[in-house]
């Protein structure tokens, strides 16, 4: 089995390498962007335990934007880059969904 790699940045990718300070992936190539997805997955895993948890995930994006963030859009939005609904978004899961593959 081949290993998953990022295809081309999705919407939330660029958003959030944009609000992030990142610059935008569209010229860059795969490892550019896995770099970049695994720097933005290291600012919201802060306990540094290779998962993101609800409360990582609420205060980073709420760096990003604390008004549009509320606890309804950040729930929703931590359920769907959870694919496994375990609680905790790993780095495959987080990349996928920054991506916009839904295939988790």
């Amino acid at each position: 089995r081949t290993p998953w790699r990022p295809r081309s940045p999705g919407p939330v990718m660029m958003g959030l390498l944009s609000a992030m300070g990142g610059d935008s992936p569209a010229t860059s190539g795969g490892n550019q962007s896995a770099e970049k997805i695994s720097a933005i997955f290291a600012k919201f895993d802060t306990n540094k335990d290779n998962s993101i948890d609800l409360e990582e995930f609420k205060t980073a994006l709420r760096k990003v934007d604390p008004v549009f963030f509320t606890n309804p859009v950040l729930e929703t939005l931590f359920e769907a880059a959870n694919a496994a609904q375990d609680g905790r978004i790993k780095y495959t899961e987080f990349a996928r969904w920054l991506c916009g593959d839904g295939k988790a």
